[in-house]
């Protein structure tokens, strides 16, 4: 099975083919200016989508501009009868893809996969398996505790800088609604010391554009983040104010990535995804290295892939309980799961 990485030498590209090659694949990653080893892609260049199809699995770990551009090069890949795994948490492309699967229902020879990675991805998974548990859901809240000071590449402080300027969303009764971007504060616990508890604020996250598509009866979705340091949340409060043009969102980013991909990069990123149901029942994963968690649980899909076409969910490829029994199988000490 060939498999390609588009982005394979990125921050979370780098985590896939790691992840990839601990399960027994074999990758190859994707450059701009390639070398013995590598392939020619560029989103940009119409010409080098063709390298990709020489492969049957396309990953794709870059961020995405162009999103005309993108869906060309995913119709191409459905056509050709590859399978594209796409991992993306910029919201707006998730938007998209979920709104492209909704309007091509029709039989296509290959395979794409959207919402692969950790949050969206193995959240996925967890929000199904909490609402298995707990049929009677009314409302759903997602959860992500991280710490600010930790490692994250230029992608991901570029998403960081971009969710802290955009308004905040929730789903209510089947509508959307939106507030300031650092929203609305709520309270967590830890399932597993119910005295530890700690604040999250609604922001704009994938997970609830997701969380409604699985279950669009439930009555409110809301995903909410929360750096483990308290005394933060009055400093985010000011990206309320402050200003939000393309210049000043690209030089927020280049501050978090001068803290967190300089200052931060031996750190690992330790988090605490969690999912709420009707204000109680709390499921939880605790990654010890979120970056390479969202590697291998990329990597833990692979095996499911091959008997599936057309446009998919990553939670619609396998249930939950088999997905989680390889993801352990593959990553035991990566992660701690508490249902």
């Amino acid at each position: 099975m060939k498999i390609l990485i588009i982005g394979g030498n990125g921050e979370l590209g780098s985590q896939i083919v790691k992840a990839c090659a601990k399960a027994g694949y074999d990758c190859t990653s994707t450059s701009r200016n390639p070398q013995k080893s590598e392939i020619y892609f560029d989103w940009k260049v119409c010409k080098t989508f063709e390298n990709a199809f020489d492969y049957q699995i396309i990953i794709n770990a870059a961020p995405v501009r162009d999103f005309e551009l993108y869906f060309d090069f995913a119709k191409q890949t459905l056509s050709q009868k590859r399978i594209l795994v796409e991992t993306t948490a910029n919201s707006s492309l998730v938007q998209a893809i979920i709104a492209f699967q909704e309007q091509n229902q029709s039989t296509f020879l290959g395979l794409f996969v959207h919402g692969a990675g950790l949050f969206p991805g193995i959240s996925n998974f967890l929000f199904r398996e909490a609402i298995k548990q707990h049929p009677e859901a009314i409302t759903a809240a997602f959860n992500v505790k991280y710490s600010v000071f930790s490692k994250a590449g230029r992608d991901m402080c570029q998403l960081m800088a971009e969710s802290l300027t955009r308004p905040s969303v929730y789903y209510q009764n089947q509508a959307w609604f939106t507030e300031k971007p650092i929203g609305p504060i709520t309270i967590f616990r830890e399932k597993a010391q119910e005295k530890n508890i700690w604040k999250g604020f609604l922001a704009d996250l994938p997970d609830t554009q997701y969380f409604a598509a699985i279950r669009p009866d439930l009555k409110f979705i809301g995903s909410y983040f929360s750096p483990m340091a308290d005394f933060l949340f009055p400093l985010l409060k000011l990206f309320n104010y402050a200003p939000k043009g393309a210049f000043f969102v690209n030089l927020y980013a280049q501050c978090f990535y001068f803290m967190r991909g300089i200052l931060f990069k031996n750190r690992t990123s330790e988090m605490l995804i969690s999912v709420v149901i009707n204000d109680k029942d709390i499921s939880q994963i605790k990654v010890k290295d979120a970056i390479y968690a969202a590697g291998a649980g990329v990597a833990a899909i692979l095996p499911f892939l091959s008997s599936h076409t057309g446009v998919l969910r990553v939670d619609e490829l396998v249930e939950p309980e088999v997905f989680f029994e390889k993801l352990l199988g593959n990553e035991s000490g990566v992660f701690e799961f508490r249902f």
